[in-house]
C-alpha cells in the first residue's frame, strides 16, 4: 500500500496530465460528424475507401504544393480497406493529439526542471504551461479538415528532439528531428521556414563553438529548405496563374491583418517583449546565447513575421509560431525570475486561456450535432422528392464570391452523396419541382435577399429556404 502511494506521488505530475489529455481526446472523437466544407476532400477521398496521392494537393496554377497534408490518413487503409469512417478518422487524429500532449508536457518538465529544485512548483508550472499551449491547438485537432494537426504533432517531435540534440549531442536525435521537419515542409508550403531558420541559426553556433555535429546538423537544415525552394520553383512556382489567397477574401491591409494575428495569438507578443530583452542581456550585460531557446525564439517569430507578409488570417498558422516560442518564454522567465513569480505569471496566463476548454468542446460539439440533425433533415426532404436548387446566378463575376460559392456547392454535393449513400445526387440550377429546397451561399445575401423567405436553416456559410 506504501509502495503505491509512493508511485502515484512520484508521478502524480504524469498521472493529472494522463487523465486531462484522456478527456480532451475523447471530446474529439464524441459525436463525430462529417461537417459541411473541406471534409469533402476527405469523403471523397479515405471516406470512400480511396487513398490520397501526393498529387492531390499539388495545384501548380494555384501555387498549392503540400503533398503529404492528407497522406497520414492512409494509415487507417492498413486496418481497413473499405471506406473509413468519420469516427476512425477522428480516434486517429485523438492518438496523435495525445502524443504531441505527451512530447509538450515532457519537454515543458525538463525545462522547469533545469533551474528548480522545487518539484512540486515545477510539475504545476509545466501543467499550467501545457494545457495553455494545448488550448491554443485544441480546435485545430477538433477538425478533419484543416490537417494542421499533423504539423503540429511533427513539430513538436522536431523541437523535442533538437533539445535533446543540442544538449546531449547524440546524432540519434538529430536524425529523428530531420525525419520530423523533412515530412512536415512538404505538409504547408511555409514550413520551410523553421529548417531555413533553426538551421542556419544552428550552422553559426556550430562554426562558432566547433561543433561538427551541430554544424552538419544545421547545413542539413538549411539544405533541405533550399531544396524544397528549389522543387517549388521548378515545379509550381513556373506554372502559377492565380496564387492561393491566403487572407482567404479578406480585404485587410497587411499591418491590420498582423495587428488582429497578434492579438489572436498573444504568447507572440510576450515573445516580441523577451527578445530585446535577450538582445540587452546577450550584447550589453554579455550573457551566453541559448543555442536551442534564442534559436527557438528567433524562429518563431521568423515564422510569425513570413505569415503577417503573406498575409495569412487564420489563427491555427500563428500557432506554429507559438509552438516555437512558448520554450524559449517558459525558459528565460526561469532563468532571470524567481520561480514563484514565474508560478504567477504562467498561472495567470494559462487561466486566461485554460478557461475556453469548456467553450471550445461546446462549439465543436454544437456544430456536430447541428450539422447531423441538418443532415437528417435534408434526408427527409430528399425522401419526400424535394428538389435540391443551388441559387447563386447573381454571383456573374469569377471573384472570390464566386468562387467560395463553387466550393461550397461541390463540398455540399460530396457530403450529401456520402450521407444519402446516392452516388449520382447534384444539385439543380433551377425548381422542376412545386416542392424544392434553394440552397444560398452568403455570398448572395450581399447582392439579393427577400427577408420573407423561409428559412430552413444558416449552416457553414449556407442558407437553406424551403419552398413548398
Amino acid at each position: 500500500m506504501k509502495r503505491t502511494s509512493n508511485i502515484v506521488q512520484n508521478n502524480l505530475s504524469w498521472i493529472i496530465w494522463g487523465v486531462a489529455t484522456f478527456i480532451l481526446s475523447w471530446f474529439i472523437v464524441e459525436n463525430a460528424q462529417w461537417l459541411i466544407g473541406d471534409d469533402a476532400i476527405i469523403i471523397k477521398k479515405t471516406g470512400s475507401g480511396i487513398p490520397f496521392s501526393i498529387f492531390d494537393t499539388i495545384n501548380p496554377e494555384s501555387g498549392r504544393f503540400y503533398p503529404l497534408a492528407y497522406y497520414a490518413y492512409n494509415i487507417l487503409l492498413i486496418f481497413n480497406k473499405t471506406a473509413i469512417s468519420v469516427q476512425q478518422h477522428y480516434i486517429l487524429v485523438s492518438i496523435a493529439f495525445f502524443v504531441f500532449s505527451f512530447f509538450l508536457f515532457r519537454l515543458s518538465r525538463e525545462v522547469t526542471y533545469r533551474f528548480s529544485n522545487n518539484k512540486i512548483l515545477s510539475d504545476v508550472i509545466a501543467l499550467l504551461f501545457t494545457f495553455m499551449i494545448l488550448q491554443r491547438s485544441y480546435v485545430t485537432f477538433s477538425h478533419l479538415f484543416t490537417t494542421i494537426w499533423i504539423d503540429y504533432l511533427l513539430l513538436m517531435i522536431f523541437i523535442y528532439y533538437v533539445y535533446k540534440f543540442i544538449y546531449t549531442n547524440k546524432n540519434i536525435f538529430a536524425i529523428i528531428a530531420f525525419a520530423a521537419i523533412l515530412y512536415c515542409i512538404f505538409c504547408i508550403e511555409t514550413i520551410f521556414i523553421i529548417p531555413a531558420s533553426v538551421g542556419t541559426l544552428l550552422l553559426i553556433a556550430g562554426l562558432t563553438r566547433k561543433s561538427r555535429n551541430e554544424t552538419v546538423f544545421g547545413a542539413s537544415l538549411l539544405l533541405l529548405a533550399i531544396t524544397y525552394l528549389i522543387i517549388y520553383y521548378f515545379v509550381v512556382y513556373r506554372f502559377t496563374v492565380n496564387a492561393y489567397d491566403g487572407s482567404h477574401g479578406a480585404e485587410r491591409t497587411l499591418i491590420q491583418n498582423a495587428m488582429d494575428m497578434l492579438l489572436n495569438q498573444k504568447l507572440v507578443i510576450v515573445s516580441l517583449l523577451i527578445l530585446p530583452v535577450r538582445l540587452y542581456m546577450v550584447l550589453v550585460k554579455k550573457d551566453s546565447y541559448e543555442v536551442l531557446f534564442d534559436t527557438l525564439l528567433l524562429t518563431g517569430l521568423a515564422f510569425a513575421f513570413g505569415s503577417f507578409v503573406l498575409g495569412l488570417n487564420w489563427g491555427m498558422y500563428y500557432m506554429i509560431s507559438v509552438l516555437f516560442v512558448g520554450f524559449p518564454i517558459l525558459y528565460f522567465t526561469i532563468k532571470y525570475l524567481k520561480i514563484k513569480y514565474v508560478l504567477l505569471i504562467v498561472g495567470l496566463l494559462s487561466i486566461f486561456y485554460i478557461r475556453n476548454y469548456p467553450k471550445n468542446i461546446q462549439t465543436v460539439q454544437t456544430n456536430r450535432l447541428e450539422t447531423k440533425s441538418l443532415i437528417d433533415q435534408l434526408s427527409d426532404y430528399y425522401n419526400q422528392d424535394y428538389t435540391f436548387v443551388w441559387r447563386d446566378e447573381v454571383l456573374v463575376d469569377q471573384n472570390w464570391d464566386k468562387m467560395m460559392s463553387q466550393w461550397k456547392n461541390q463540398s455540399l454535393t460530396i457530403l450529401l452523396r456520402h450521407e444519402f449513400n446516392q452516388k449520382d445526387f447534384r444539385f439543380n440550377t433551377q425548381a422542376e419541382k412545386a416542392k424544392s429546397l434553394h440552397f444560398y451561399p452568403d455570398e448572395y445575401r450581399k447582392i439579393l435577399w427577400d427577408n420573407n423567405s423561409k428559412i430552413l436553416t444558416e449552416k457553414s456559410g449556407v442558407i437553406v429556404v424551403v419552398n413548398d
